[in-house]
């Protein structure tokens, strides 16, 4: 009798540490799906950052460009001024 349950308890071990196996797998597989979910929220919190950094630069940008036109504008009507008095002094000699 000892020998027909020896192979019982060795069978039954076998599968009570295949069970094991597969619940540390599904453990690891559980923890990856969450880690896995952890990085697309992180994700998602950067893009959501460079969105508003983006939108920050985008306005500086345009206030930069708009300082520049009007300087540009301010330097041509000068430009225009002196040139005008350069041609009369010209045309006065």
């Amino acid at each position: 009798m000892s020998e027909t349950q020896a192979p019982k308890l060795n069978a039954i071990q076998v599968v009570e540490k295949e069970l094991l196996g597969f619940r540390t797998q599904r453990e690891q597989a559980v923890a990856n799906v969450h880690a896995v979910d952890g990085a697309i929220q992180a994700a998602q919190h950067l893009l959501a950052l460079l969105k508003v950094e983006a939108a920050k630069a985008e306005t500086e940008v345009e206030k930069v460009v708009g300082a520049v036109e009007s300087a540009v504008k301010t330097g041509i009507h000068v430009v225009e001024s002196v040139a005008q008095r350069v041609e009369a002094a010209v045309e006065g000699e």
